[in-house]
């Protein structure tokens, strides 16, 4: 049986926003797929009536009241994202489950122009998968076990490079490349529309949560959803811990601060 990483990313690469990048993977056995996805068609249902038993989960349509979520009460939508990230937690504490976040501060960089603010958005954006392809491949290889890994990635313009990326890691990578684990993911990822997956459109949730709260915003909706406490539940029983120190920093969770000169670099925070 494979181990699946289900990723999405929150927020924006280029320069402009301020706000954190932040890209999520969640991590799951193949045997967990279908459990899940019954498990949160009947937490939708139950919350927002069984026509709706389908929806695709995305955190910030769910927040802000829009797409197929306009026009339903607040109460429902924040007890919706609750009950998800506490299903996660029940699966997680079982050890089915497991989350990493990437979580990249930006400079204070101003592009000149068009081309130099692609390159500052497709580079940062490059060194965010990377960071987390190399904590995924360190999970798979820490299982100690023969399983393959198969990558599902929410669709995205950074299609093209998040396979390049994926590819140079696994064969050149200096840490990653020197895993007995490398050899076992299989390529190129897999590219889909969220709505397919609810590991996926968790993958989406966790990342928008992160990048809300390190970003140093205030719980939306006047704290109505309580977005601060809900990051705490994800940072204690769902990311990824390491087995020696039960450590969450740096396994679960990497924060990075981007710098862009003319060589750009990570610097850790």
């Amino acid at each position: 049986m494979a181990i699946f990483a289900f990723i999405d990313a929150s927020g924006n690469p280029v320069p402009e926003e301020r706000d954190p990048f932040v890209v999520t993977a969640v991590l799951a056995r193949e045997s967990l797929l279908s459990s899940f996805d019954r498990s949160i068609n009947k937490l939708v249902a139950a919350r927002l009536g069984k026509s709706r038993g389908n929806v695709e989960i995305h955190a910030k349509d769910l927040v802000q009241n829009k797409d197929k979520f306009r026009g339903i009460p607040i109460e429902e939508r924040s007890a919706l994202l609750a009950d998800l990230i506490e299903a996660a937690c029940q699966y997680a504490g079982k050890g089915h489950l497991a989350a990493i976040s990437v979580v990249v501060e930006k400079d204070r960089f101003k592009p000149k122009d068009r081309s130099e603010r692609q390159s500052y958005s497709r580079s940062l954006a490059s060194e965010a998968y990377k960071l987390l392809f190399e904590r995924v491949i360190g999970f798979l290889d820490e299982l100690g076990t023969r399983q393959y890994l198969i990558v599902i990635v929410d669709e995205t313009d950074l299609s093209s490079d998040i396979m390049v990326i994926l590819e140079k890691e696994l064969l050149q990578g200096t840490y990653t490349s020197n895993l007995k684990a490398a050899r076992r993911v299989i390529i190129p990822p897999l590219f889909t529309q969220s709505q397919r997956y609810r590991l996926l459109q968790l993958a989406d949730v966790i990342a928008y949560i992160t990048r809300r709260v390190e970003s140093g915003k205030r719980d939306p909706a006047h704290g109505k959803f309580p977005l601060k406490t809900l990051y705490n539940k994800i940072y204690d029983c769902i990311l990824r811990k390491s087995k020696q120190t039960e450590k969450v920093e740096g396994y679960g969770l990497k924060r990075w601060k981007y710098i862009h000169r003319k060589h750009t670099k990570l610097v850790q925070l």
